[in-house]
């Protein structure tokens, strides 16, 4: 790759193909951390866990399990818009997952709560600067969750995978999280049953910050064949860094992680995105549908500005399988898995 102009680039400074990158595995302090939290909260149960609420989330309600009064109060105070719009997703993914499941032919897994024998289904999710995040509530409401409990990160899967005083045993976790929850999830594998490891997310092209606040280690790159359109986005993401609620993730993020490369052609483009081969790759071109047979490695392609990162992860929800990316220094490559997810993230959402 020749002519390429780092317009923003990584804190460490390791140009792609001489650091060894991917998420297959964790950091010593990853490690550490999330071990000292299991093991804390197996010995001291909820006392662990308020413990690390208090610490992490500034967060110390009378009980972290909602009421039936405090999901409806939080459903309540959502905009009609909104409600609509998450009864407008779910259908969204259950029809995704319904087409996804006539196709399967050596087994079936019903993946809809209140199915597949699964008799309670208990939803986690964090509070947002310290408050309870009602159309979160709302959405898991809607799911079907039969119990809902303001609890997040490498804590509420310790807890679900140890149980507590007031929480008790889960057989199976699924759903995503940044490096230190994807740890707890592989350290608690066998002990409960997991969907998948996965690692940190990615984004490249566009959407430069819906990935970024998912946490402080999340690669956000963007590729473009004009030098000012890069300027401007750089100043755009750091102007909307300052009225962001998840500034502190996001901003860690795009400061440590975040990349602006232009070149002179959209061939290189394609070409320098096919080497980073990341798990979301969005493409703002006048012919995105190039990128069907231009991109290789990638997890899903969002074609065309209609076609948003967050919309097609939230919206759609089909699971995204890669193979991920080893960098060493002779570049040696893994192709990743190119499913037909990829196609399907345009289809959708970009016509």
């Amino acid at each position: 790759m020749t002519d390429k102009k780092y317009l923003k680039t990584r804190l460490d400074h390791h140009p792609l193909g001489t650091a060894v990158t991917g998420t297959a595995g964790s950091t010593p302090d990853v490690l550490a951390i999330v071990r000292d939290v299991i093991d804390t909260i197996r010995k001291d149960g909820d006392i662990a866990v308020r413990k690390y609420f208090e610490k992490f989330d500034k967060w110390s309600p009378r009980a972290f399990r909602l009421s039936k009064s405090e999901i409806d109060k939080a459903i309540a105070a959502c905009p009609k818009q909104t409600i609509d719009d998450i009864k407008n997703v779910q259908r969204n993914v259950r029809a995704f997952a319904e087409a996804q499941r006539k196709s399967i032919t050596d087994f079936e897994l019903e993946i809809r709560p209140g199915v597949a024998d699964v008799q309670t289904v208990v939803g986690c999710t964090p509070p947002i600067l310290g408050k309870i995040p009602n159309a979160t509530v709302a959405a898991m409401y809607y799911a079907g969750a039969d119990e809902i409990w303001v609890l997040g990160g490498v804590q509420a899967v310790a807890a679900m995978a140890c149980g507590t005083e007031t929480m008790p045993k889960v057989y199976f976790i699924a759903g995503p999280g940044n490096a230190f929850v994807a740890e707890v999830k592989r350290q608690m594998f066998g002990e409960v049953g997991i969907d998948i490891f996965a690692g940190q997310t990615e984004v490249l092209v566009g959407a430069l910050l819906s990935q970024a606040e998912r946490g402080p280690d999340t690669p956000a790159v963007l590729i473009t064949t004009s030098e000012k359109v890069g300027t401007e986005s750089i100043k755009m993401v750091d102007k909307m860094l300052e009225m962001l609620p998840t500034a502190t993730l996001a901003g860690t993020s795009w400061k440590t992680f975040g990349e602006a490369i232009a070149v002179p052609t959209l061939e290189e483009a394609f070409k320098l995105a096919n080497e980073y081969a990341s798990e979301h790759v969005q493409v703002l071109t006048r012919h995105p549908r190039e990128a069907l047979e231009k991109m290789q490695n990638s997890g899903a392609l969002f074609l065309g500005e209609k076609t948003c990162v967050s919309y097609g992860d939230k919206a759609i929800f089909c699971l995204l399988v890669v193979n991920r990316l080893t960098l060493l220094g002779d570049r040696h490559k893994s192709r990743p898995a190119h499913s037909k997810s990829s196609e399907i993230y345009g289809w959708i959402m970009g016509r």
